[in-house]
């Protein structure tokens, strides 16, 4: 896909039959429904991405046009000048008065854009980048993520990796085919980290392993949980808590879809700790039960489904596919959960 807006828009524009105001229109849409960021998100694959999946699903007539909206918005100065900023930031120049008084004269045109979308994709889908109907749903069908979460290897009395726990991680296999690419990410704890590199050494994964804090546990580490008398997964049943550690995982899967590439396989795994585990998939099965919280009940559940505390290198794994965009998988021991994403989504704080 284009990584630069501007040789993007130039070829939307000069290299096809779409016109103009269409490609305006998709930004100006994706900047109303936030799903673009003006600030921090415009100057890379994954805004492009978005961009290209509003035109695709104008020309599946997925989306329809709301005129109204778009013609009380078209008169707000603080969307214009989100407009302007973007097109700066790519280096295109916009004129928001001209736009202002050119934009009702394209509303026929934008009845029914996927007209223009459509012929533009079918011709030129390979220039483009931009895929036609079918070659789309076909990029869909073959989108798969898979994140791996895993508890790091055993620790000593140190909290570092015992010798034990190296031989484990150096021991662990991952499951991958040729097309497959795996990415490893770990905590900002040292034993997350070393797991990560020993799995990483042993698989010969090429692509450098990612730290990333919002993997810990912190700040309820075994010191604190201990301190504050929460030992025993008591923990899970103080909300504070335990949302807090669901938050983390949270918001590390839906970032990892979010960047998912269309049309491939990708497996990442994530070395991270029992409590953000633990109380993430807590908040799973208090949906599965109905509840909105982890209670008494859902906190017996989960501890039986597991024996006691996830143990090392082991974990979960999730499973997200495009053509089932609101879903998401989870198996863990011997159990498979369907999981909408905008439950996921709730665990955010």
């Amino acid at each position: 896909m284009e990584r630069d807006i501007s040789a993007l828009q130039n070829r939307l524009i000069h290299e096809s039959d779409i016109k103009p105001e269409i490609l305006l229109y998709a930004i100006f849409d994706c900047i109303l429904d936030q799903s673009i960021d003006t600030e921090s998100d415009l100057m890379n694959s994954n805004a492009l991405r978005i961009i290209s999946n509003k035109l695709s699903a104008y020309y599946n007539q997925s989306q329809k046009l709301d005129k109204p909206t778009f013609e009380q918005a078209i008169r707000s100065d603080s969307i214009l000048d989100q407009m302007e900023k973007f097109y700066t930031k790519a280096n295109i120049k916009f004129d928001k008065d001209h736009f202002k008084e050119t934009w009702p004269n394209t509303l026929e045109d934008l009845d029914a854009p996927w007209s223009f979308i459509d012929h533009m994709t079918r011709t030129k889908a390979q220039i483009l980048k931009i895929p036609a109907r079918e070659k789309h749903q076909e990029l869909l069908n073959k989108t798969q993520l898979k994140i791996i979460f895993l508890r790091h290897s055993t620790k000593g009395p140190d909290g570092n990796i015992t010798e034990e726990g190296k031989e484990k991680a150096k021991n662990f296999t991952l499951q991958s085919d040729e097309n497959e690419s795996i990415e490893i990410f770990t905590s900002d704890i040292q034993r997350s980290i070393d797991t990560g590199t020993m799995i990483s050494n042993t698989n010969k994964i090429t692509k450098p392993i990612v730290i990333d804090p919002i993997l810990s546990e912190y700040p309820y580490t075994d010191e604190k949980i201990e301190e504050l008398g929460l030992s025993g997964g008591k923990w899970l049943l103080i909300d504070e808590a335990s949302k807090l550690l669901a938050d983390k995982i949270a918001k590390f899967t839906l970032d990892a879809i979010e960047n998912n590439t269309l049309g491939k396989k990708e497996q990442i795994l994530a070395i991270s700790h029992v409590p953000p585990i633990m109380a993430f998939l807590g908040y799973l099965f208090a949906y599965v039960d109905g509840k909105n919280c982890i209670d008494e009940e859902v906190r017996s559940q989960l501890l039986e489904s597991f024996n006691g505390f996830v143990r090392p290198l082991e974990g979960f794994e999730l499973t997200y596919y495009a053509n089932n965009e609101d879903f998401v998988q989870v198996a863990f021991t011997n159990q498979s959960l369907q999981i909408p994403i905008s439950v996921i989504k709730n665990l955010v704080i």
